[in-house]
């Protein structure tokens, strides 16, 4: 094993310190900080003894784990925000609008993929924007239901509240 002097031991923990939180920010694998030692060694090898220095740091843990002697930790998935302006720009969309969206933008695909996954209760009923944005709808009128476009009652029509106030006005035989 290789001995390094007081000042070089320091500046490797900080750089290795530095890279690794870099890495975990940035969305990207680490190491337990436990296997510094080991990594250091081949990491000087690489240059790492020179200040700034970050590929050799990268290339002795790649190395050291294909080997088997480190684990690299996958970092933990970021909650995505869903926004208010997404759910109103989503609900202002036809459903071949959504799915061109949905094909060709990254960003829409992921912000629909979390939108569509927090949406969903327990029950399997569907929250709507209104609902999720704890804004109160108005009672359902025939002239009301008969404005909608079929891409937006299809939708509505997913949730219970809503759906018991069409079939209220097919009891009255409004609509």
């Amino acid at each position: 094993m290789q001995q390094f002097s007081e000042s070089q031991a320091a500046q490797l923990n900080v750089d290795f310190r530095f890279l690794n939180t870099r890495r975990a920010v940035e969305g990207q694998t680490t190491v337990n900080p436990d296997d510094f030692k080991v990594i250091a060694v081949r990491a000087v090898q690489y240059g790492a003894l020179i200040p700034g220095s970050v590929s050799c740091w990268v290339r002795a843990m790649i190395e050291l784990e294909r080997e088997g002697i480190i684990k690299l930790r996958k970092p933990a998935p970021r909650p995505v925000e869903v926004t208010r302006e997404f759910r109103l720009r989503v609900a202002g969309m036809s459903s071949s609008e959504v799915r061109i969206a949905y094909q060709r933008d990254p960003e829409f695909r992921k912000l629909w993929d979390a939108m569509s996954t927090e949406d969903v209760q327990p029950d399997g009923s569907v929250r709507l924007s209104a609902e999720v944005d704890n804004a109160s709808e108005p009672e359902l009128t025939a002239s009301g239901w008969r404005g909608l476009p079929p891409h937006v009652a299809s939708r509505k029509m997913l949730d219970p509240k809503f759906r018991a106030q069409v079939q209220r006005l097919v009891d009255q035989r409004l609509i």
